[in-house]
């Protein structure tokens, strides 16, 4: 369940119809973007360049005329779809429903949403199939409309898991510290490009030591969106991703 809600909170931000935000937005996505399709394929170094290896996963993105996810698909590298996930909007395109099905197309969890009148999630509740309660979230926001921590909860109240979030000037995430039941916390602090597009994370354990580092580095389409990322932790391990990006 916590790496669940840490996904959610991670990738899945979600956001009604405004100027503030959508999900292309979140995405740093530029354009009337329709969909996203994205290979990542294992990263090998030879010569100093990093080349595609074999295959690891497909992910596409359906989005719909405002801007805001439809569907959601993963596939395994023998082209198996691994799982979905279909979004459910009110009116407001208020994203008032996540629907994760497994590869079966069975239906495994639900995640549904309550806003503020600033149009922002304040709550997550999530259900098995069964709508059995598995969780719940709560957001909270400076005064810019900003995340600045989300914490999970189980069934009997406790805090499971709690993220924090710094901004730059610029309204872009620069540090977030994710602190688990169990666990030790860790810190990530992000430097990004011109466009906003992260080109290093560091990461920290709670006493402020370095652990790791990932470096990105991009290839853009004419609108300002990578169509090629090349993803490195610590210069020994590597990721290639290409994308498709389909427009309105």
């Amino acid at each position: 369940m916590r790496i669940l809600i840490g996904f959610i909170v991670l990738f899945m931000f979600v956001s009604c119809l405004s100027e503030k935000t959508n999900h292309l937005k979140e995405m740093n996505l530029t354009g009337k973007v329709k969909s996203v399709d994205q290979i990542t394929y294992v990263g090998i170094k030879k010569n100093g360049i990093i080349k595609k290896g074999v295959l690891k996963e497909e992910y596409s993105v359906l989005f719909n005329s405002n801007g805001n996810k439809i569907k959601e698909i993963w596939k395994n590298s023998d082209k198996s779809i691994k799982s979905k996930v279909l979004y459910k909007y009110n009116g407001f395109q208020e994203n008032v429903e996540q629907l994760f099905y497994d590869r079966d197309d069975s239906l495994n969890i639900k995640i549904v949403y309550k806003y503020n009148k600033k149009c922002s999630p304040i709550f997550l509740t999530v259900y098995n199939n069964d709508h059995k309660i598995l969780g719940k979230g709560k957001y909270i926001y400076n005064d810019k409309g900003n995340l600045i921590r989300f914490s999970s909860y189980d069934t009997n109240g406790t805090v499971t898991m709690k993220e924090t979030y710094k901004y730059d000037s610029l309204g872009y995430i620069k540090s977030k510290e994710s602190f688990a039941v169990g666990d030790d916390s860790v810190k990530y602090e992000y430097k990004r490009d011109l466009k906003g597009n992260p080109v290093n994370i560091q990461i920290f354990n709670k006493h402020g030591n370095y652990i790791d580092i990932k470096i990105f580095a991009y290839k853009f389409d004419s609108n300002g969106n990578w169509v090629k990322r090349i993803e490195s932790l610590n210069d020994t391990a590597f990721e290639y991703k290409v994308r498709r990006i389909f427009y309105w």
